[in-house]
């Protein structure tokens, strides 16, 4: 577990955390240039809002993998917040299972969607790459959000099995 944990805590680290700065840096950095040059030059260009949406898109995805390890899902922790502590870890169980499942979905169906426009070929207007690499947000997010959750589900039933083994015997 313990070297499930470390791949884990680096996928944080460095993909759900960093890229998504990464990418808000750059979105800065796009929206300042544009901003100049309409501004300076009166000269626009086509691929900046584009770019800054796409850069949101995989930054909004990627971010939410790191706020659900982290329990910082306010509709989660909130309903988690509000049951009688004897009924956490069951509501606890209950809500990553039905998360998971709504993972799975949200996965399968991300791939469809990804086959489906590189299968036609749709290039997006200005920067011309094609669109399944955007909608590839979908579903790796989902599959990091489902190892987060899966490892997360694992733990707690490891725990309260443990618990119920000690108190038996």
């Amino acid at each position: 577990m313990d070297e499930l944990k470390k791949v884990l805590d680096w996928i944080e680290k460095y993909i759900t955390n960093a890229l998504p700065i990464l990418f808000l840096m750059l979105m800065v950095a796009i929206v300042f240039m544009q901003v100049f040059t309409r501004s300076v030059f009166s000269y626009s260009t086509r691929w900046a809002e584009e770019l800054g949406r796409y850069l949101t898109i995989w930054m909004v995805f990627l971010a939410g993998c790191s706020a659900l390890r982290k329990g910082q899902l306010i509709g989660i922790k909130f309903v988690v917040e509000k049951v009688p502590k004897k009924f956490k870890v069951l509501i606890e169980l209950i809500s990553n299972s039905l998360i998971l499942f709504f993972l799975f979905i949200m996965t399968s169906y991300g791939i469809k969607l990804v086959l489906f426009n590189f299968a036609r070929k749709q290039l997006s207007p200005a920067l011309r790459i094609p669109i399944g690499w955007i909608y590839l947000a979908i579903p790796i997010s989902g599959i990091i959000m489902t190892i987060f959750i899966g490892y997360d589900l694992l733990f707690k039933i490891r725990s309260v099995y443990y618990k119920y083994l000690t108190k038996n015997n």
